[in-house]
């Protein structure tokens, strides 16, 4: 029975498409005489019509979940018509009904095809191409299919790549930044690799033949559904391919590496960085790394998550549910069939452990809870001048806090007993964070308790508040809607009244501006906190003692020439290398040569704290972040190394980066390197012009400064 209904399902869609597909008239004319029109794709030829009384048109669509955008939903970008353009020439109109893989995606077609809120057109029945994922003899072809066209993949893993398009679908490009060399090298001897690209694609990068027996193009060879079957990692980046692939279970890896580019082009449905149930790349050498470490890396409960939260519907009997909505009698379109299989029903969500969604419904109980304990406590006094610390991770934040606030002070965290925290919440004065806090925004505060941000970045290099792209894009709109961003900001530090300026629509409404400084580079002028961070060192590295010291700052970067450091300034210097996200690479013999850098190199990311580091630091080297440039606050020499600075320029932000560099871009550490053997000529110049007009408040006396305001 299941073999049948499929397989007059793919008849009529092939009726359907090849009449819109032959002409306009033609389709039209196939339209005005049929009873359903089935379609797998946006047609503009159907929705430019009226249908006929009697007529229903279902879109089946041809792929799952939500993922990047598209209609409607792209009406803003780059990527899509205007939206004046796409009322004119809809390409989504007319339906009775759209069959999609979930519950959970329904709001998103409804807004890509324009349907209002009240519409039930949109319904989740299921994704009818899946149903063959679940049919043992369709898979069991597949691999039969696979070894039969490559001989080679008999007793190895598959390693298939399949990214989607590029640009626009008239000139639609693909890919090129998968190494087949580096991959061969690593995995020649286990896994084959398949490339798999767009079927809009025209020209696709050619395999160079040295590897002819490692990576194949199957495009258009093989089709998708047989590489979903049998592939036992699948690398993708942007492509609703990944949803299918997860009925699976198996490994998922999105190479990423033009995320921000792609977001501006065509932006997503969902926050890429918490959909993605899988490892996000953006270099060959971390998904390398990461499917040579598989075994231990690989969670497949993140892949269960979001397939129950995708792809629920999808359970091999979507097209039978099809078939009940579509047809007003699907007993007439049946024949006797001896194994009858009665159908079924749509299976339940599960509820998701997403990191996103899982925070909606903290934020929803604690609200639940919160709110009317709150009120009941406001029949009480605040305490007069104390002030709550909430939610601050920062270290040098909470020294100085501690170290200024004294006995009005009062640290609480969000995993504290909720209680407890609104009690706290109830008697403040003040409160200050660092970040936007969904509690807070969650309640209705009382006028006499002030809430004082102090940015987690002083030099905000990407916008952020409500002019960031997560805000704007409506992301996260069901955590605003329970808790609207910044409800309850009062005031928040600022670096100077200039800066105050360009910030203010970040916050939604008007707010109090303290132009104090950055409060975190108090440290950086605090004598005990700069020999306590000594100590520190020298207990870790003993040899380093009285020497000066230089430090490298990055992320994603490779570490500095070490030949060319050492041989050069290990004479008068010590490197210190820093990064919150240490790369991790390819696993390589140690060569006996390290252990000559030991007595003047050393990475300290374990050892100090960022700020630590700086209060030690001689002359700093480091890519465009705010604390880096902020270092400018000490008057030290600073080097900006920005090998990818071009990509940091196309970032939304409030500065073009040029006017926050006091000196030229770096490129190569070597020119660095010399610079700093002629470091009594450092240029100064720009550099005092730049920490004059933005650090000038940054001089030991931030915290205080605030202390003494409230």
């Amino acid at each position: 029975m299941k073999k049948f209904v499929a397989m007059l399902l793919a008849l009529m869609m092939i009726f359907a498409l090849a009449a819109c597909g032959s002409s306009e008239s033609a389709s039209t004319a196939s339209a005005g005489t049929a009873k359903y029109v089935f379609l797998n794709e946006g047609s503009n030829a159907i929705s430019a019509i009226p249908m006929r009384e009697g007529t229903k048109v279902i879109q089946l669509w041809h792929g799952c979940g939500a993922f990047k955008r598209f209609g409607f939903s792209t009406a803003d970008l780059i990527f899509g018509a205007s939206r004046k353009e796409q009322l004119r020439h809809p390409f989504n109109k007319n339906y009775s009904l759209v069959t999609v893989s979930s519950p959970e995606v329904i709001w998103a077609y409804k807004e890509a095809m324009n349907l209002p809120e009240d519409c039930d057109v949109v319904q989740p029945v299921g994704s009818s191409r899946t149903d063959i994922f679940f049919d043992k003899a369709f898979i069991d072809n597949a691999y039969r299919e696979v070894y039969k066209t490559i001989p080679d993949a008999k007793g190895k893993k598959i390693l298939l790549y399949a990214p989607t398009f590029r640009g626009r679908v008239a000139r639609a490009t693909t890919p090129d930044m998968l190494n087949v060399k580096m991959f061969y090298e690593a995995f020649k001897d286990e896994y084959v690799l398949l490339f798999n690209h767009h079927p809009l694609v025209k020209e696709r990068p050619e395999i160079p033949p040295e590897y002819a027996k490692f990576a194949y193009d199957v495009t258009g060879v093989l089709s998708i559904e047989d590489l979903i079957c049998v592939s036992d990692i699948c690398i993708s980046d942007y492509s609703s391919l990944v949803f299918e692939f997860s009925l699976f279970e198996r490994p998922l890896i999105f190479f990423a590496y033009d995320l921000d580019d792609y977001f501006d082009w065509r932006g997503f449905y969902y926050d890429y960085n918490e959909l993605a149930p899988g490892l996000i790349a953006r270099t060959n050498r971390e998904m390398i790394d990461y499917i040579q470490h598989i075994d231990t890396r690989f969670d497949k409960q993140a892949i269960i998550d979001f397939k129950n939260k995708f792809m629920s519907s999808c359970d091999g009997h979507a097209t039978e549910r099809i078939i009940e909505y579509a047809f007003d009698n699907p007993q007439a379109h049946r024949k006797d069939c001896a194994h009858f299989e009665e159908f079924h029903t749509v299976p339940k969500v599960e509820n998701s452990y997403f990191p996103y969604f899982r925070k909606l419904q903290i934020i929803s109980e604690q609200k639940e809870y919160a709110a009317p304990y709150y009120r009941q406590l406001c029949g009480k006094p605040i305490v007069e001048d104390s002030v709550v610390v909430f939610d601050v991770t920062s270290p040098e934040l909470m020294y100085l806090l501690k170290k200024y606030g004294g006995e009005h002070l009062t640290v609480i965290s969000g995993g504290d007993y909720l209680h407890e925290v609104i009690t706290k919440i109830a008697e403040a004065n003040y409160i200050f964070i660092d970040k936007p806090n969904s509690l807070l925004d969650s309640l209705d505060l009382r006028e006499e308790t002030k809430v004082i941000l102090i940015p987690e970045r002083a030099i905000q290099t990407e916008t952020f508040g409500v002019d960031s792209k997560e805000y704007r894009s409506g992301l996260k709109r069901e955590q605003y809607q329970l808790a609207p961003l910044y409800r309850n900001l009062s005031a928040a530090t600022m670096l100077t009244k200039e800066v105050a300026q360009l910030y203010s629509t970040a916050f939604g409404k008007e707010i109090k501006m303290l132009p104090v400084g950055d409060l975190r580079t108090d440290v950086l002028f605090d004598t005990k906190y700069r020999e306590r961070a000594l100590k520190s060192l020298y207990a870790a590295f003993p040899q380093f003692e009285g020497k000066q010291i230089i430090t490298f700052i990055a992320e994603d970067t490779d570490s500095p020439n070490k030949t060319m450091a050492y041989e050069y300034l290990s004479d008068k210097y010590v490197i210190l290398l820093y990064s919150e996200k240490p790369f991790e690479p390819i696993e390589e013999p140690v060569e006996e040569t390290e252990n000559y850098f030991t007595e003047s190199i050393a990475d300290v990311s374990d050892v100090l704290s960022l700020y630590e580091l700086l209060a030690i630091t001689d002359i700093l080297i480091g890519e465009v972040r705010s604390e880096v440039l902020t270092f400018m606050a000490t008057g030290k020499p600073l080097f900006i190394y920005a090998p990818a600075l071009q990509a940091a320029k196309d970032t939304e932000g409030y500065f073009d980066n040029e006017q926050l560099l006091p000196t030229k871009v770096y490129n190569d550490i070597d020119d660095i390197v010399q610079e700093i053997l002629d470091i009594r000529h450092y240029d100064y110049t720009k550099y005092f012009d730049i920490k004059s007009r933005f650090l000038a408040l940054c001089n030991g006396r931030s915290t205080r400064r605030l202390m003494e305001m409230i």
